[in-house]
């Protein structure tokens, strides 16, 4: 399904607008992501209790290097994948209704 945005002078507003919606949505997600310094640790340890506090703390000095070898590997792409296609999905939805 083919998806077009505003024709005329505003089309170039609204295609910038809709990847600043894209580029937000993806990094939120990316925060959530429970590998320190991210966020999503700092969640998850809350949740869990003071033994996830402290293996969060334990691996810290290792986050940079798992995300990059994360990414690199695919790994990332997969674990986001399912969660930003329905988001991307539902932005087209209220966007194009």
């Amino acid at each position: 399904q083919s998806h077009r945005f505003t024709s005329g002078a505003l089309a170039p507003i609204t295609y910038i607008l809709f990847q600043f919606v894209i580029v937000n949505l993806s990094l939120g997600v990316f925060n959530l992501i429970p590998i320190p310094p991210l966020d999503g640790s700092w969640v998850l340890a809350a949740a869990l209790g003071d033994r996830a506090r402290i293996f969060f703390e334990q691996i810290g000095r290792f986050g940079f290097l798992i995300l990059i070898l994360l990414s690199s590997s695919g790994i990332l792409g997969r674990i986001m994948g399912p969660i930003l296609n329905p988001l991307y999905s539902f932005v087209l939805r209220v966007l194009f209704a």
